[in-house]
């Protein structure tokens, strides 16, 4: 836009969020203050962009370490993920009483396989989450929607197909609305592998989200990027999976201008699918409705020269394969850009600049968001139910 300053773009900031520890300490000098939290700043290149400096500005304040030239190349680190998805392996995962609480104790047809694999489902979840930038912490299974997971995959099982609006295979009243209830709230899932897992699984299908039925919206993928999801259920059981996601729970919201798949910075070939597209979901509250007369999106091969502080196109943008908008309202984030190359590697050491243009911002957020994603082959071993 003509005659304002354009500010660098930044997805979920994860240091953000009002609270009390926002308050400077009583007692500490504040030159003192400013000193640490500057440093743990530039430590931890976590870093927003200072709104009032132009993207093209040569020099960058020390805790502005994640921006090469205004193009984010390096929220964090792939040492740091590493380090997260461990830790993520390794939570335990809560089961709290139902918002509703009488469908727990309801009679219903279905199941869940394994307690393990539900578990180990939910941790594959907040990878996912903390990947994307979009808070992931505190994340529980409610034993309510672990019942209507549970009664979905029993209705889907007796139909013999996926339906999110089931017709009632001749139940009694109150286990039919009980799955109905289950199926239309949640993200369902099939697969024949007869291989554990199938709770796992399901996770990973809902990210890629890309096959010709589903790829126009990514709408599974979104759901369960959805900020405010903050409790969930989730079943798999005789080749049927259910997630619940019609959960808007979470306060903590913190502010944000987009919400990536893949994310930006280094990013886990673990956790992208093969032929998966690209989303980028901009923040209703920073962004009009992205027009598909104007909003382009392109993904171009690059080096990442760290000590030049350079970002190198080797050449032009990708051929796209897939490219849509869908401005309907899933989740918490509405806005999605959808775009696919055709002849995309997903491998370790492979970097692409991702830019979305012609973006109506208000207030300050940037028309056009740029950003690299640089994928690696994680040290950490795959997730399992077992």
């Amino acid at each position: 836009m003509a005659g304002r300053r354009e500010r660098r773009s930044y997805p979920y900031n994860p240091c953000g969020g009002a609270g009390p520890h926002d308050k400077p300490l009583k007692g500490v000098p504040m030159k003192l203050l400013l000193a640490v939290v500057t440093t743990v700043l530039a430590t931890l290149a976590l870093a927003r962009a200072d709104r009032g400096t132009s993207p093209a500005a040569a020099t960058r304040p020390a805790a502005d370490a994640a921006y090469m030239n205004g193009i984010l190349v390096s929220p964090r680190t792939a040492a740091a993920i590493e380090a997260e998805l461990g830790r993520i392996r390794a939570m335990k995962v809560e089961t709290v009483p139902g918002r509703g609480g009488p469908a727990v104790a309801a009679a219903r047809d279905g199941g869940n396989d394994s307690q393990a694999d539900r578990e180990a489902a939910v941790r594959r979840l907040i990878e996912y989450r903390y990947l994307c930038f979009v808070p992931h912490e505190g994340i529980v299974l409610d034993a309510q929607y672990n019942a209507h997971a549970e009664a979905a995959c029993g209705i889907l099982k007796e139909i013999g197909r996926l339906d999110h609006d089931p017709p009632n295979p001749g139940w009694p009243a109150d286990r039919y609305a009980l799955a109905r209830r289950g199926a239309g709230a949640s993200n369902i899932y099939t697969d024949n592998d007869p291989a554990p897992g199938l709770g796992v699984r399901s996770i990973d299908a809902y990210m890629n989200d890309s096959d010709p039925r589903n790829i126009t919206r990514v709408g599974h993928r979104r759901w369960c990027l959805s900020p405010r999801l903050g409790r969930t259920g989730i079943a798999a059981w005789r080749g049927y999976a259910a997630l619940w996601v019609r959960d808007d729970s979470r306060r903590d919201v913190p502010d944000f201008d987009y919400v990536a798949y893949p994310a930006p910075g280094p990013f886990p070939v673990s956790h992208f699918g093969r032929r998966a597209a690209f989303s980028v979901q901009v923040n209703e509250a920073r962004y009009q409705k992205p027009d598909a007369r104007r909003v382009r999106a392109t993904i171009t091969p690059v080096r990442v020269l760290r000590e030049q502080g350079q970002v190198k196109p080797l050449g032009g943008p990708l051929k796209l394969d897939f490219f849509a908008i869908d401005n309907s309202v899933i989740g918490s984030v509405q806005n999605a850009v959808i775009f696919r190359a055709a002849d995309l590697r997903a491998e370790h050491g492979a970097a692409y600049l991702v830019e979305v243009t012609g973006l109506t911002p208000r207030g300050d957020a940037p028309a056009t968001i740029r950003y690299v994603t640089e994928f690696f082959a994680p040290k950490i071993r795959p997730i399992s139910a077992e």
